[in-house]
């Protein structure tokens, strides 16, 4: 039976590389085991994806300081960029070298779960940085975690600058109460374009001589609505009244 399947191995391996050098390949199958990098070029060629991923992964911990799994993150950047790298070297120029790596890995199956597209993007460099070094693409590799730190945190300052400017909008739902002739519509909405980023009419009522306007207003800053209150009302605060509520 083992001789069988020596035998079926055998003819598969040559039907591979007669279909393989009949569309332009050249390989052998004896170069599967043969490999014309160093061991000193091995060395550098992992420690370079390993340090290079390190540094990657130092940047992920900064850009995601509210999250709790971040030290699983990092070293699986590391691991999967040193892993990379030696696939790639493994692999180098000889196809079917990758033939039988996929045929391996076909074994395994691997899961990664990653929700946040950021980190996607990560393990995206990652993954470049593991093929650039294994092949000793270093310039690559170096441009390649270059470019995407500076973009990390380029971005994630810009984030954390819209998020501070933010942090004092807020909505309010003002009731603006007056008799008549003693204001207008026109008037109010004239304030709100002064101190307002935006506002959205609401209710119209009328009674006893008495009208009322409602509307929903977003201003950067809480102290803002103080400030437009004042100027809705002028000096006739016995004949105009202005409530507000913040809006949630």
């Amino acid at each position: 039976m083992n001789g069988t399947l020596g035998e079926d191995i055998k003819y598969m391996l040559l039907y591979i590389q007669t279909f393989l050098k009949m569309h332009g390949f050249d390989t052998s199958f004896q170069d599967l085991f043969t490999f014309d990098i160093s061991v000193f070029d091995i060395i550098v060629r992992f420690t370079a994806a390993a340090i290079m991923s390190a540094i990657l992964a130092y940047i992920f911990n900064v850009v995601n300081k509210e999250k709790s799994n971040n030290f699983m993150m990092m070293q699986m950047f590391v691991l999967i960029a040193v892993a990379i790298s030696g696939a790639m070297m493994i692999i180098g120029s000889n196809l079917a070298r990758a033939f039988g790596l996929v045929g391996a890995v076909s074994i395994i199956r691997f899961r990664l779960s990653v929700k946040n597209p950021r980190d996607m993007a990560f393990v995206l460099i990652t993954i470049i940085i593991g093929m650039a070094s294994g092949l000793g693409y270093f310039s690559v590799a170096i441009t390649v975690l270059i470019m995407g730190v500076i973009i990390a945190l380029l971005m994630t300052w810009i984030m954390n600058y819209i998020k501070r400017k933010n942090s004092h909008r807020q909505n309010y739902e003002i009731k603006i109460t007056f008799e008549r002739h003693t204001t207008s519509r026109e008037k109010i909405e004239s304030e709100f374009k002064k101190i307002a980023i935006s506002w959205d009419f609401k209710e119209f009522m009328e009674s006893k001589g008495k009208r009322t306007l409602m509307y929903h207003v977003l201003v950067d800053d809480y102290n803002r609505m103080d400030e437009l209150t004042k100027n809705i009302i002028h000096d006739d605060e016995k004949k105009i009244t202005v409530t507000f509520r913040t809006i949630f």
